[in-house]
């Protein structure tokens, strides 16, 4: 965790963006998430955030076999 002193009292210290479902997101291909979180980290460092937390806003959770998917995509 931080130290609290790196930051502004007042600051904009994290943000928290909720979008899609797990199903959306293994249908993305890994450019268009390198473009995705790219803009959500400009974003929020625009804003003077060091922490962004992305969460799908619905849907079912991956299951294990699609877990292992959305990493490689990531990863990839």
């Amino acid at each position: 965790m931080p130290n609290t002193a790196d930051f502004p009292e007042n600051g904009l210290s994290h943000v928290v963006v909720s979008g899609g479902t797990p199903s959306e997101w293994l249908e993305m291909t890994t450019a268009e998430w390198q473009g995705r979180l790219k803009a959500l980290s400009d974003g929020a460092a625009a804003g003077g955030a060091h922490w962004v937390t992305l969460l799908p806003h619905h849907g079912e959770d991956f299951d294990a076999s699609e877990k292992v998917r959305f990493r490689d995509l990531l990863e990839s």
